[in-house]
């Protein structure tokens, strides 16, 4: 649709039994809705379509949660890997009262590697933004600090954020921002990251449709 195709962010659950609740399908009906679902079907596919504007350009974002719940009979690996392999921006998201959570974000690395290495020409690591949900829990609840999520983002060249979906804390940012890699790498491919603004304000030359996929 337009210049630039369309950009993925992908959500995918934390492996194990029982997998931490991290709060994924919460922030994206969050940054959907600005509501925050009391209750939610743990095995929904999230999804939503935004229109927004990068470089007083329009673009598209579309957000898809792809839920990879532990349980076999609830298992869709072809959907997994199609949504590594056609994700042009990733969020990777964690929970700061979860531990294993971060941890595991090296497995959603290793997956999204494997299948982007995999596919015809090799599409290679996309935009990141690492995410660290539940930031209004208090210090002693913790057990990921704000420099130990910063310093994961560090080592992956990726954006990072903590967020509060129950409270609505910099929920928009963490779209905005890897909307904004996906496209300035879209765009410029040569240059440095615009500031985090860019890619900010809700409203309807040139388009750009963009898939973004949380893990």
């Amino acid at each position: 649709m337009g210049v630039g195709g369309v950009v993925y962010i992908k959500q995918m659950g934390v492996p194990g039994k029982p997998p931490p609740r991290v709060g994924k399908r919460s922030l994206l009906w969050r940054y959907d809705t600005n509501i925050f679902p009391e209750l939610i079907d743990p095995v929904i596919q999230v999804t939503t379509w935004k229109a927004g504007t990068f470089e007083d350009q329009p673009m598209f974002l579309d957000v898809f949660d792809c839920y990879d719940n532990p349980e076999p009979s609830y298992r869709n690996p072809r959907m997994l890997e199609n949504a590594c392999k056609e994700g042009d921006g990733f969020l990777l998201v964690y929970s700061v009262d979860s531990r294993q959570s971060l941890d595991a974000i090296q497995t959603f690395l290793d997956e999204i590697s494997q299948w982007r290495d995999g596919a015809e020409g090799g599409r290679g690591m996309p935009p990141l933004v690492v995410v660290g949900n539940k930031c209004d829990l208090k210090g002693g609840e913790r057990e990921v600090s704000f420099r130990d999520g910063q310093q994961v983002a560090d080592k992956l060249g990726a954006g990072f954020f903590e967020v509060s979906a129950k409270e609505g804390v910099n929920v928009r940012e963490p779209y905005e921002e890897v909307a904004r890699r996906v496209l300035t790498r879209r765009w410029h491919p040569t240059a440095t990251q615009p500031s985090r603004s860019a890619a900010s304000n809700v409203k309807s030359k040139r388009y750009s449709s963009m898939k973004c996929l949380i893990a």
